[in-house]
């Protein structure tokens, strides 16, 4: 064994070892913003923050865990998870490059009102969110890619993903369950699409939801009908139905 070879091993193994056995409080400069830490736990390579903080909101707690290398990438993989009071949120990463970020196995089971009281002013106030209700997707998947401005945003997701007692607009009352199904993209330049449907409850809907991350234009068009009296106040601000009862929800927007 040639000398430049001995130490190239010497260098990765002082590397390895490194990452094994730094404390995790040394990743605190890689946070971005006005986001702390305010307790760490475990090393780089495993480790926990239990006191996430943004603009001095307590968000939650994360943990880190290495996975073995994937057997269809062939790249470490890092599995994350989220936790605050009764909402979770974990998934498998990996790295595909400097500009590409693969998330797997995304499971999401989260309180709105949980997110509302994890975010600062500033990001609740630029969001529309229920006030009650919860988020839930299992083995979502989805690929983020960096900008030339250096923000990452997603280019693909596919899975499913449920909306549970969704309330109506500036009230309790619940409309229902709703799905949405997001449909592998035709082009790489292609929205993210996904069909809705409802699950059962108050209102029937079936319909599509367009967003483009370039920009965070979205758009949702779908046509909706009672199927109970608790809708029809709500629905009745939608205008006058169709013959067969139904009327048309549209919604457009950025996020």
């Amino acid at each position: 064994m040639t000398p430049r070879r001995t130490l190239g091993i010497l260098l990765a193994a002082l590397l390895v070892g490194l990452i094994v056995w730094l404390p995790a409080r040394v990743l605190a400069p890689l946070l971005p913003g006005e986001v702390r830490c305010l307790e760490w736990r475990g090393t780089v390579w495993q480790g926990r923050c239990l006191a996430l903080q943004q603009q001095n909101v307590q968000t939650g707690e994360i943990r880190w865990d290495p996975r073995a290398l994937s057997s269809v990438t062939w790249r470490p993989e890092l599995e994350l998870q989220w936790t605050r009071a009764d909402s979770t949120i974990s998934a498998i990463v990996t790295a595909a490059g400097l500009s590409e970020i693969r998330v797997r196995t995304l499971r999401i089971d989260l309180a709105f009102a949980t997110l509302r009281e994890s975010l600062p002013v500033t990001l609740l106030s630029q969001w529309s969110l229920p006030r009650s209700g919860r988020l839930q997707g299992d083995n979502l998947s989805v690929e983020l890619i960096r900008t030339p401005a250096g923000v990452w945003q997603p280019s693909v997701i596919l899975g499913s993903a449920r909306v549970l007692e969704l309330p109506a607009p500036g009230s309790a009352v619940p409309l229902g369950d709703f799905e949405a199904r997001f449909v592998p993209p035709s082009t790489a330049e292609a929205p993210v699409a996904a069909r809705l449907r409802d699950l059962g409850g108050p209102i029937s809907l079936q319909g599509d939801l367009r967003w483009q991350p370039a920009d965070g234009r979205y758009q949702l068009s779908a046509r909706v009908r009672a199927r109970s009296a608790i809708a029809v106040p709500w629905l009745e601000q939608l205008g006058p139905p169709a013959a067969d009862g139904s009327r048309d929800l549209v919604l457009e927007g950025s996020i």
